[in-house]
């Protein structure tokens, strides 16, 4: 009986000591002026620098640090958000401290939703196709610098499902965030869809001739 009783006594403070772990961890929030969240565990914010540990997906930690100019806002020990942001005319950072929330509010939507895997896969196939057509050259790794270009051209539809708050579609400046961030995912994404298919492309071209 003693027995059980000391494995279930252990197995309770074990379970505790993890939960107090992970708390203690991320326990801390940071919201970067590229539209990041981050739950981590502030070590020192005393100078210039914010020195935090972030917890990796394998259980591991990495050790950081982000110039406070890098940041919108820290969050300590669960208390109330304190903004590093101000308005700065001489250091270019001309919008109001609710612009810029806006702003990076449209940033994270879209970095956490905005979905550029469709201009990737069409990226592939105008790669593939034009490097197969065309075999191999220069000509061919052009393609993936105008294709991605291109993709910059059509309207970037803000889906209902990827915005966090329905209030921040009025806004001007959420919008601007989001478009931006979209943008970049999708010229990213484009160009190495694109990439891949023209180097496989040339490569097939070249083992059939």
């Amino acid at each position: 009986m003693s027995f059980s009783f000391s494995i279930i006594s252990g197995t309770i403070l074990l379970l505790i000591s993890l939960i107090y772990s992970v708390n203690v961890l991320a326990q801390d929030k940071i919201m970067t002026l590229s539209g990041k969240y981050l739950d981590v565990n502030i070590t020192d914010d005393s100078g210039a620098n914010v020195f935090f540990d972030v917890q990796k997906k394998n259980g591991k930690t990495r050790k950081i640090s982000l110039h406070k100019g890098e940041l919108f806002s820290v969050q300590k020990d669960g208390k109330e958000e304190s903004v590093l942001y101000a308005q700065d005319l001489d250091f270019g950072y001309d919008l109001s401290e609710e612009d810029i929330r806006h702003l990076i509010y449209g940033q994270h939507d879209a970095r956490e939703g905005y979905n550029a895997n469709p201009s990737m896969i069409g990226g592939f196939a105008v790669g593939f196709g034009s490097s197969l057509y065309l075999g191999s050259g220069l000509v061919p790794l052009t393609i993936p610098f105008a294709y991605s270009l291109a993709m910059q051209i059509p309207y970037i539809k803000i889906k209902q499902k990827t915005i966090s708050d329905q209030a921040y579609t009025l806004n001007d400046y959420y919008k601007e965030g989001y478009n931006k961030t979209a943008r970049s995912k999708k010229m990213i994404r484009s160009f190495l869809g694109c990439a891949t298919g023209v180097v496989l492309g040339m490569g097939i071209s070249e083992l059939t001739q």
